[in-house]
């Protein structure tokens, strides 16, 4: 960024210029006297009035004492505060190249894949929980097994799997009954039929709101959707530092301290606290990192990019797009591209390739509906089964939907033989349910013809299953029926 560029050369002498980047790069632009010569290695004995009046001739900051623990932030003594826009032109103009970046990692929608994982196998398979609503370990492991999303250096597989179940009790997608064993509720068992794009805003407004175990949080929430005001403004497939936005975020959060209240908001929170939560301004932007990687990563809003085995900077994909543009068009659109893509390759023996031509995500949670993810890679693998056929007609998909989508998405047609399996697969499910009834049984069909012609008897019915049978929801034990049924000369015995 050229205005970037052009502060850092109106600063005399290399020196100096390593040291306003160092400030700007390290910690945001506040650096507290204490982390001075700690975390900037600077070259220079820290002199308040000649670094002052060397930052404020040049229009780039100040030194001053700043005392903000009554609100919240551990922040006391000298410190040098490079002003907001200077700080922000510095920081944007180190915009990484995307050449110089050694990879990309992208979760696309692995996340959400996983959490409809998580939610079948409470359906098919029985998982005790302690009280703390721990899983017990053999099922544990074998649930980690079946997890999409690939182990990277930024997360771990345990890691998902948290943050998995987490938002599944939080979402009230299960529970626990009364014997600790996990059930789907209502909202569970219509998971799978929910768009994709109402998905990512559920995930995405729950984690916005996500509170820290040890609840000392009072910064975060606020911070995260400065954060996410930040990222909506970058501009499409631009990459910023990882660590660019955070700070910036970070800098307008204290910039608006007394404006939004924070100093009484957190006075009365905490004062009759012995010990109050308090952050350093650099605690607050790392926060916001994690965040980053371990939140809109893992929903698949943002990529990173690697500078040899660190992260090194981010990007919003098109989903994160989206969904930070907000409105209607967010909430129901970005189906477009993908509808008129098609990045599928649907081969005789049932594989499915899903190759990585512009924005699949949508493709994806389609096929993961009724195919089993084999292989995550640049190239995504899906096989075609039965059980996963008849589990997506189960949740409301027809035969001719999965067919449908097969066909528009396909490169070429699909093979015959796959097209005929998954329909033999599709039309062979049929419905069943139980019911608990109350058998009425009488000695005579006339008997039962009788009864019937009482409304309390007609309102507990539920089949006639004979001439001299019939299944009813409750029993008849209220008295005024029971006279009735004597009028009729029907009599219960035994």
């Amino acid at each position: 960024d050229r205005r970037g560029r052009e502060v850092l050369e109106a600063v005399p002498g290399e020196d100096l210029r390593d040291l306003i980047l160092a400030a700007c790069t390290h910690c945001g632009g506040i650096v507290p006297r204490a982390r001075y010569k700690r975390d900037l290695g600077a070259p220079f004995r820290w002199q308040r009035k000649r670094w002052q009046r060397f930052l404020e001739d040049g229009g780039l900051g100040t030194v001053t004492t700043l005392g903000l623990g009554d609100c919240g932030v551990e922040l006391e003594g000298e410190t040098t505060v490079i002003f907001a826009e200077v700080a922000e032109r510095i920081l944007e103009g180190l915009s990484p190249d995307p050449v110089l970046l050694d990879r990309t990692a992208s979760a696309r929608v692995d996340l959400l894949t996983d959490l409809s994982h998580f939610l079948r196998y409470v359906a098919s398979h029985p998982i005790r929980v302690t009280h703390g609503r721990t899983i017990h370990r053999a099922a544990y492991g074998r649930i980690l097994d079946g997890l999409t999303f690939r182990e990277d250096a930024l997360v771990e597989r345990t890691e998902v799997f948290q943050v998995v179940y987490d938002l599944s009790l939080s979402l009230g997608l299960v529970e626990a009954g009364e014997d600790r064993m996990l059930v789907l509720t209502r909202l569970g068992q219509g998971w799978d039929g929910i768009p994709l794009p109402r998905k990512v805003r559920t995930v995405y407004e729950r984690f916005l709101d996500e509170r820290r175990a040890d609840l000392r949080d009072f910064h975060e929430r606020p911070l995260r959707r400065l954060l996410a005001g930040r990222l909506a403004r970058l501009p499409a497939g631009e990459w910023a530092g990882l660590r660019t936005l955070p700070f910036l975020a970070r800098n307008d959060y204290l910039a608006g301290l007394e404006e939004e209240g924070v100093r009484a908001a957190y006075r009365n929170r905490f004062q009759q606290t012995f010990d109050p939560p308090r952050e350093e301004p650099n605690d607050l932007a790392e926060a916001l990192v994690d965040w980053t990687i371990g939140r809109l990563y893992l929903l698949g809003l943002v990529d990173v990019g690697f500078s040899g085995q660190e992260p090194a900077a981010v990007r919003l994909t098109d989903q994160g797009r989206r969904l930070m543009a907000g409105g209607e068009e967010a909430a129901e659109g970005g189906n477009g591209a993908s509808l008129a893509a098609r990045p599928l390759v649907v081969n005789p023996d049932f594989e499915v390739l899903l190759l990585p031509e512009g924005d699949v995500n949508e493709v994806a949670h389609t096929l993961d509906r009724f195919a089993r993810r084999v292989r995550s890679d640049e190239v995504t693998r899906y096989r075609l089964q039965r059980e996963e056929v008849e589990r997506a007609v189960v949740q409301g998909m027809t035969v001719e939907e999965i067919l449908a989508f097969l066909e528009e998405r396909s490169r070429s047609a699909v093979p015959q033989n796959v097209s005929f399996s998954v329909r033999e697969w599709g039309e062979r499910v049929r419905f069943a349910r139980q019911r608990e009834a109350v058998l009425l049984e009488v000695d005579r069909e006339d008997a039962l013809d009788r009864a019937l012609t009482l409304e309390p008897v007609r309102s507990l019915l539920l089949a006639r299953l004979g001439p001299k049978v019939a299944a009813l929801r409750g029993t008849l034990s209220d008295h005024r029926t029971l006279e009735a049924l004597k009028g009729l000369g029907v009599y219960f015995r035994g």
